[in-house]
């Protein structure tokens, strides 16, 4: 179980990865907007705590934790850039992480469908999904 356990998790790592460098992104993009600012930083912060709990689990299987977002990741940020050259840098950020949000509740849902994560494993991604659950309710609401 523990390969599988490390598999899934590293599974989720560069979506994990990628949404703390989002909320960073977004950080910037609402510069006077202390409301968001708030909260996009409470995120980032739960992100990357997640981000080392997973890494540290990932080592307790015996494997090696990813530690890089990926190309997708890069590539939505990049777009979420130029796009608040065009936009409201507010509805920019929003939209951003509503999207990223949900590509991490579908990330998160389709690892926990499998039976071979450990308790602590499945616990891990139950607690992104909630988290990304939340990020796409604030985002959808306030967007």
């Amino acid at each position: 179980m523990g390969h599988q356990t490390a598999a899934a998790l590293n599974n989720i790592l560069p979506i994990l990865i990628d949404s703390r460098r989002g909320y960073e992104m977004a950080l910037n993009l609402v510069e006077d907007d202390y409301v968001h600012k708030a909260k996009f930083a409470k995120k980032l912060a739960e992100r990357q705590a997640m981000i080392l709990e997973y890494q540290a689990h990932v080592r307790l299987q015996g494997e090696e934790p990813k530690d890089e977002g990926g190309p997708l990741g890069s590539l939505h940020r990049m777009l979420t850039g130029m796009s608040a050259n065009f936009g409201s840098e507010e509805k920019t950020a929003l939209k951003a992480i509503d999207d990223g949000e949900a590509f991490l509740v579908q990330a998160c849902e389709t690892e926990l469908e499998k039976d071979d994560v450990d308790d602590i494993g499945r616990g891990l991604l139950k607690q992104a999904l909630s988290s990304a659950k939340s990020g796409e309710a604030y985002a959808d609401e306030k967007a």
